[in-house]
């Protein structure tokens, strides 16, 4: 990583702990023993910060730092405590569904993940609630459905959870994008496309789902085989900004052979290697189909050396 954005938050714990990274002079986090497991105290907690990530390298720290801690525990997984984002009462997922603005969930078991969200009736009118109140709790909420049912690939569910918000709320911008989204998960990527870019000229600048624009727009892009668009995209938000998975795919679409070398080339000369390109499910699906053999030899996976 070449450049990372810090912030001035510099949070200091105790000695005799375990340096993971440095930003200057000092830790990026630093990790403690403790029972049985171990407590990563992140010292510069502004790399994680929303606004940081869109930029720079953060994404990638983010990435390696899960992966660093992964590597610590073999066979864990990470999970995410949202207490300060106000699970107050630590209730359950079903628990805070059960009341409004949200009610009628089934909650079923999945093996992927802790529980899978199913909303039959979602967004019911509650009397004696102030408006701006009211509005406030069911928009977050239709975010949060709407990312649950984009994790599963759930295009019903999430066309029926946008029909529902639609009718609370016809103008809110962010259902340009879910409906853009829906687009992409029904594989109609150049419905999907346009509107991502509808979306894209209306955004307030602290939507969060901006967050995923440029990456929801250049993927739909690259699958409708739009390739001129896409590299056009690319240039216009800059090279940096976008994905090198993405970048790579969109060169193994196009068959050349000789920009996709350069790319390889490039990245295998930074500490993180070959993995942001073997991230990325297109990159892998069109290097596969296209007859890059010499470069598959010199550039493989590097999950299958680690495997070995």
């Amino acid at each position: 990583m070449s450049h990372v954005v810090a912030g001035p938050l510099l949070v200091i714990g105790p000695s005799g702990g375990r340096a993971w990274g440095r930003i200057g002079s000092g830790p990026i986090a630093t990790i403690y023993p403790r029972g049985r497991g171990q407590i990563w105290l992140l010292n510069r907690p502004d790399v994680l910060a929303n606004d940081n990530l869109r930029v720079e390298d953060n994404a990638v720290l983010a990435c390696r730092l899960a992966d660093a801690m992964l590597a610590e525990r073999p066979g864990g997984r990470l999970a995410f405590d949202e207490y300060c984002h106000g699970l107050r009462d630590r209730q359950s997922v079903a628990e805070l569904l059960f009341r409004p603005p949200v009610l009628g969930v089934t909650v079923q078991a999945s093996p992927a993940r802790t529980c899978s969200i199913r909303a039959t009736r979602v967004f019911t009118s509650v009397r004696g609630r102030s408006s701006s109140n009211w509005s406030s709790a069911t928009r977050s909420t239709f975010r949060q459905l709407a990312n649950a049912y984009d994790f599963d690939k759930d295009s019903a569910g999430l066309t029926a959870l946008i029909a529902r918000h639609e009718k609370e709320f016809p103008e809110a911008l962010c259902l340009k994008y879910w409906r853009a989204e829906m687009r992409f998960l029904k594989a109609e990527y150049v419905a999907a496309a346009a509107g991502f870019r509808d979306y894209r000229e209306t955004a307030n600048h602290k939507d969060p789902e901006l967050y995923r624009l440029n990456e929801r727009l250049l993927r739909s892009l690259l699958r409708a085989n739009d390739l001129p668009a896409a590299r056009r995209l690319v240039e216009q938000i800059g090279s940096d900004k976008a994905s090198l998975g993405l970048r790579g795919a969109i060169e193994a679409a196009a068959g050349d052979a000789a920009a996709l070398e350069l790319l390889l080339t490039e990245q295998m000369k930074q500490s993180g290697g070959l993995w942001m390109f073997y991230y990325d499910e297109d990159f892998v699906r069109l290097f596969e189909a296209v007859p890059f053999a010499n470069l598959k030899t010199r550039f493989p996976d590097p999950s299958s050396k680690k495997d070995r």
